[in-house]
């Protein structure tokens, strides 16, 4: 195995069917893929903890408003199950995930704080920007592969609680 390909291995994967996620985690990307993508299933990519995209969202600012925001919910020990997050601190992440689902937020017996961010590589129609929409028309002729990505979030306690 190559230094690149083991990166791709560690740090993300493509998981073709989904059968590995929890049945929680299946049923809202395909929820997401049906009403976004409009297809049943689709490609996807797996970023682990240690992918340098889970580290981004892990210290945006954004993350760390969600957090405060659900801090009495997580503290008494619940999920925060569904809720959104427009990335616009940094560009690379504006432009990588823009707005992006939030799931199944909680801490686990070592108080770190675990999530998981959903987003889909798709393109809107009439959408104000021009490139957005020149990248529809393209993705409406089907030349443009549309995908899910799963980011796994996990901050231990240390980094998190100053929040």
């Amino acid at each position: 195995m190559t230094n690149n390909e083991e990166k791709v291995h560690v740090r993300a994967y493509v998981k073709d069917d989904g059968t590995k996620l929890s049945p929680r985690l299946k049923s809202f990307v395909t929820e997401k893929i049906k009403t976004q993508i409009y297809k049943s299933d689709c490609q996807g990519i797996y970023f682990h903890t240690n992918s340098s995209l889970s580290k981004a969202i892990g210290s945006s600012n954004e993350l760390k408003t969600y957090i405060r925001k659900n801090i009495q919910t997580l503290a008494a020990g619940n999920t925060v199950s569904n809720g959104s997050v427009n990335f616009t601190s940094t560009e690379n992440l504006h432009l990588s995930l823009g707005h992006a689902d939030i799931i199944d937020m909680h801490l686990d017996k070592n108080n770190t704080l675990k999530a998981y961010v959903i987003d889909t590589y798709d393109f809107n129609e009439d959408d104000p920007s021009w490139q957005v929409e020149w990248a529809y028309n393209i993705q409406e002729q089907g030349l443009i592969t549309n995908y899910y990505t799963i980011t796994e979030i996990s901050i231990p306690v240390e980094e998190w609680a100053w929040i």
